[in-house]
Parts: structure tokens; sequence; C-alpha cells
């Protein structure tokens, strides 16, 4: 009767002490576990942060290429007065002028003050284009008499002198347009002097 007590407990210790090491085992492959998924846990997020910003750059680089390509194919209309000679006599012409690489719709212009001249047909002619130009393709341009260069300037003396202090010399023109292919309305401003052959952008 001892004797089988005896076995009974020597078992039942083997049994608890198995049942402790499997125990100890488990905990130990859990706590592997939870070490190997944190560091999966680190390195995904790692991994995400490293897409997200490539995914950035690329939107970045996209948008980059975009902005360039537009670049390349927008209109830009310019204006200025330019001098020309012809047998001894010096005019200046009003140069309507798309230097960009894309059609210009619907151009417009004013000038402020008003324009003035001396050849009343040919001030009239420029204000009325500057009502409205259909389209302007790119690298095209409008000439259109504006008068003699000498009733403004002392083209023989280049004197700082005016002939005709009362007639005005100094315009603001805004020019305005769409981009034929996006819609995009474009609107820029330039300080035109009769005394300079060209006129200088303000924007």
């Amino acid at each position: 009767m001892l004797l089988t007590k005896a076995i009974l407990l020597f078992v039942n210790w083997l049994l608890l002490t198995g049942a402790l090491i499997a125990l100890i085992q488990y905990v130990r492959k859990t706590s592997q576990i939870a070490r190997s998924s944190k560091s999966s846990i680190e390195a995904l997020k790692k991994t995400t942060a490293a897409s997200l910003k490539s995914i950035e750059v690329s939107r970045e680089i996209l948008m980059e290429m975009k902005e360039t390509r537009s670049l390349l194919t927008v209109p830009l209309v310019v204006a200025y007065f330019k001098r020309e000679s012809s047998k001894q006599v010096s005019y200046l012409f009003f140069i309507l002028e798309n230097i960009g690489n894309g059609v210009a719709r619907d151009v417009r212009y004013s000038f402020t003050p008003q324009l003035l001249g001396h050849d009343e047909e040919s001030v009239q002619r420029i204000i009325e284009l500057g009502k409205g130009v259909d389209s302007l393709p790119p690298n095209y341009r409008l000439k259109n008499l504006f008068g003699r260069a000498s009733y403004y300037i002392d083209v023989e003396a280049e004197t700082s002198e005016d002939p005709n202090p009362a007639a005005p010399r100094q315009f603001e023109l805004t020019v305005a347009f769409q981009d034929a292919v996006t819609g995009d309305q474009h609107s820029d401003k330039y300080f035109l002097d009769l005394r300079i052959p060209m006129g200088t952008c303000m924007q």
C-alpha cells in the first residue's frame, strides 16, 4: 500500500516537473515570438515610411514634369513700340507678339492713359485691335504703324527735349489672353515709353 502511494507520488512529481518544463519552454517561445513580432513591426514601419517617401518624391517629380511640359506649350504675348527708318524717315510701330510656344486666344489689351497720337487713323486701328484678337499663333506678331517718331523724339539730334511736350509718351499696357489648350487666363502689364525702342515688362 505504501509502495503504491510512493509510486503515485513519484509519477505525480514527474508529471508536474514535465508540465513545469513545458510551461517554461512555452514562455520562452512566446517571448521569442513577441520579440520577433516587434522587430517585424519596426521593420514594417520603416518600410512603410520609405515607401511613402518614395511615393511623395515620385509625385513631386511628376508635378515638376507636368509644370515643365506646360511651360513648353504655354503662350506668352508681349507688346512694345519699335522704331524703324525708311528713306530717312523714322516711324514708330506698335508690335503685339506671341513669343511663347502655344496658341493664344482672345487676346485683349488696353492703354493707361488712353493711347493718343498725331496719326488718328493709326491710333484708332491700334485701339480697335485691343478689343480682341481671336488667336495669335506661336512666333507670330501683329505690326501696326503708330506714327512718325519725330513727333515724339528729336530723332536727328537725339536730345532729351520733346518736340511736342503735350503728347503722352509713357503708357501702362495690360495684356490679357487665354491659353488655347488649357483654357487658363493670363494677364501681364508692360510699361511702354515711346522714347525707348522696346517696352520693358513690369509684371
